[in-house]
């Protein structure tokens, strides 16, 4: 198998965190690529929330401005050898923007995290991770949330 891009969408949850780790492991084997990938969803303006760990009072450019620092320091801190992964925050569907990324990036494989839904709040809130495993371009490998990171294969 042949990988030359990694996509590895982020929400910035510790399923999110963990799918990073394996995409550098996967990116160091394959001598990969990685793109970081964040999609925000069209939002209303918002005021500011307790807990939120940004400002969302700008609405989407606010949340689409606090992703792109985020991703950049992401990046930072995935450097190896010199390569930078490219980061991408988009506006749109969250599966339908990872899917049109991974087209547009000729992805050989994303690495993403997942919540662990089940049952009714699966129901509820569909699956982001299951609407693009059905549809994506190419494998795609899944991290539920609190997996121990892998150290190599």
């Amino acid at each position: 198998m042949q990988v030359r891009r990694i996509l590895v969408p982020t929400d910035f949850s510790k399923g999110s965190e963990a799918a990073l780790a394996y995409a550098q492991v996967f990116a160091a084997r394959f001598e990969a690529d990685v793109v970081l990938l964040h999609v925000v969803e069209p939002q209303r303006p918002l005021r500011e929330l307790p807990g939120l760990p940004f400002d969302a009072s700008g609405g989407s450019a606010g949340l689409a401005r606090a992703a792109e620092e985020r991703l950049s320091h992401l990046a930072r801190a995935m450097e190896r050898g010199g390569r930078w992964p490219k980061t991408a925050v988009r506006l749109g569907s969250e599966d339908e923007e990872i899917l049109a990324a991974a087209r547009e990036e000729q992805a050989g494989l994303i690495v993403m995290g997942t919540h662990g839904r089940t049952g009714l709040g699966r129901a509820l809130l569909g699956s982001v991770a299951e609407r693009v495993v059905r549809r994506a371009p190419c494998p795609v490998l899944t991290v539920p949330p609190g997996e121990r990171a892998l150290s190599d294969f």
